[in-house]
């Protein structure tokens, strides 16, 4: 009667002579890592842990790659940034993580947030021109901003820039 072999017998005999290039270890490294701080990340929004423990969770785990992980956890932080949104637990995170740059950061979302503001209405009174020139009108009209490809291209296109904003001036306040 025949060998059984399992799955992992005929893996690893297979696979007997393949070794890792340097750069493929750093690069397996490098997603492991990315990997680790978006899960922690994640659970440190939704509120599960705290700004402190992401960080201490991290330096448990890997210390010798704390500069690392403090950039991906800044980058990720601020890629979720939300123009119209409550954003104080994102700049909670960052300045635990990056040690400053909460303050600047929040006076350039609070000027995000009302220049937001202020296109989210002319465009609703666009919309609302726009149904008046249909022979829609009155108090009860109401436009679903959301419903409209333009207002979610130009939410799209402002959300992008904050972002971008954020990041620039991180690199420039920390050199990250």
């Amino acid at each position: 009667m025949g060998e059984i072999r399992s799955t992992l017998d005929i893996i690893m005999e297979k696979t007997k002579g393949l070794t890792l290039t340097g750069e493929e270890k750093v690069e397996m490294q490098e997603r492991e890592l990315r990997g680790r701080v978006q899960g922690l990340l994640q659970r440190c929004v939704d509120g599960l842990i705290g700004p402190p423990a992401l960080l201490k969770e991290l330096d448990e785990r890997d210390p010798a790659r704390r500069k690392r992980a403090v950039e991906m956890i800044v980058e990720g932080t601020l890629e979720r940034l939300d123009p119209e949104g409550d954003n104080s637990r994102l700049i909670e995170i960052v300045q635990e993580a990056a040690g400053s740059g909460g303050a600047s950061l929040k006076a350039m979302l609070d000027a995000g947030r009302d220049d937001f503001s202020r296109k989210r209405e002319a465009h609703r009174q666009s919309l609302l021109a726009a149904l008046a020139e249909k022979g829609i009108r009155g108090s009860a009209v109401i436009p679903n901003l959301e419903a409209d490809p333009r207002w979610g291209a130009l939410k799209k296109e402002e959300t992008d820039a904050l972002v971008s904003r954020a990041k620039a001036l991180f690199r420039r306040d920390r050199n990250l």
